[in-house]
């Protein structure tokens, strides 16, 4: 037999600001909304990821009717469909996308300013894979994971993965 070792590597850009906040599950809409309107950056969109499609569809519904402007891209469209969406995006016409992880594979936009973990990822590298979808072309940005009373062994999971401690935010007055 033969042991193989690789060396272990930092798997988050450095110019991402990783931070958590823990949120009850059912003030996640309310806690997102009001992060929304104190820390959107005009110009930069925002990438909110969700375990599904459903979950998706229902964040894209609770936002628009809060006035933003969303769109949702999951597994279950078409890719002309996840282009439209993708397009929208790059041309500011919509500024916040709730994704799955499926969907968001291979999305490649310079502007995300900021992606949010909605909801925790299964796996701590779904996380790494959510989190390098901002800090494209040498620009920084944010990674922000809600943490729900149950999900703490995860966030230790993360950041044993990752070999960084994310920091913990505080909601903005």
């Amino acid at each position: 037999p033969v042991n193989v070792e690789i060396a272990h590597r930092t798997m988050t850009v450095p110019t991402v600001e990783q931070r958590y906040l823990n949120v009850p599950e059912r003030q996640k809409l309310d806690v997102l909304t009001h992060l929304l309107e104190a820390e959107a950056v005009a110009g930069e969109a925002i990438l909110i990821f969700v375990r599904t499609k459903i979950g998706a569809a229902d964040l894209v519904e609770k936002l628009q009717a809060r006035g933003h402007a969303a769109e949702a891209m999951h597994g279950d469209m078409n890719q002309a469909q996840r282009e439209i969406v993708i397009r929208r995006l790059k041309e500011g016409l919509v500024e916040i996308v709730a994704a799955t992880d499926v969907a968001a594979r291979g999305l490649d936009v310079e502007n995300i300013g900021q992606v949010i973990n909605f909801d925790i990822p299964n796996d701590p590298e779904s996380y790494v894979h959510r989190i390098g979808r901002t800090a494209r072309a040498g620009r920084s940005g944010k990674a922000l994971l809600f943490v729900t009373p149950r999900e703490g062994r995860m966030l230790r999971e993360i950041e044993r993965y990752t070999g960084q401690r994310l920091s913990t935010m505080r909601l903005p007055s």
